[in-house]
């Protein structure tokens, strides 16, 4: 979930760690989990970005106003939201699509990141490419990847200030990792203090500030729950 509304349920299968691994991707986040288990909807805001993949051209979508995705069995359903938004985020799939010969409705899988110390002190909308290929690493972010049957996908679907449950304990809760909520990492915080004060509190930029219209204000985080529990 998400606090602009995002809601998304199903059942986690990992990515076979062929191609995303710690070489490529150290430390940043976990493998990516597979969507074709999930169903919902998810807000989309800020702008539809390039996952780094494929070079096209405009690569990116600045969105005015959020739009709603509807996703089904990993499966884009459809779109919601004011018509030229809509219409312009159906332009921009399809034109990406068939430019590089892919499934426009395929979302393939997702991610949140891992690294509380991950900042990008510079304005978001200056370079929405840039952005969403360096704060994809924060837990601060969650990113799905579409447009393609496969990982990363071409179009960037990125979810700010996400919270992750599974099996009910949340282990990402509105943009801040959980480490208590699992016995090998409440031990590794035990042993570095000041990994649990970063995790508790992480207020590394975004580069949203004035970004665009709508509440990207980060949420009050949770704070962390007691060593045998967790919540949101």
């Amino acid at each position: 979930t998400c606090p602009l509304g995002t809601h998304v349920t199903g059942r986690a299968t990992p990515e076979p760690a062929a191609d995303v691994t710690m070489v490529r991707f150290p430390l940043g986040m976990p493998s990516p989990v597979l969507a074709e288990g999930f169903s919902g909807r998810v807000v989309l805001a800020q702008a539809l970005t390039p996952t780094g993949s494929a070079v096209y051209t405009p690569a990116c979508l600045e969105l005015a106003e959020p739009v709603v995705a509807e996703i089904a069995a990993g499966r884009i359903a459809g779109f919601d939201g004011p018509d030229p938004q809509v219409a312009a985020v159906k332009a921009h799939y399809a034109q990406v699509a068939k430019t590089l010969g892919i499934d426009a409705r395929a979302v393939h899988s997702w991610h949140p990141g891992l690294h509380p110390g991950l900042a990008y002190p510079h304005p978001a909308k200056a370079d929405w490419d840039r952005w969403s290929n360096t704060v994809f690493t924060s837990p601060q972010a969650l990113h799905f990847h579409t447009c393609g049957a496969y990982a990363p996908g071409e179009i960037c679907w990125m979810v700010l200030w996400p919270t992750v449950r599974v099996d009910g304990s949340a282990l990402w809760s509105k943009g801040r990792l959980c480490p208590e909520a699992c016995e090998a990492t409440r031990a590794v915080i035990a042993a570095w203090p000041a990994l649990g004060a970063l995790f508790a509190e992480p207020l590394a930029p975004l580069g949203l500030d004035g970004a665009s219209p709508g509440p990207w204000q980060r949420p009050p985080i949770s704070p962390p729950a007691s060593p045998t529990t967790s919540s949101d």
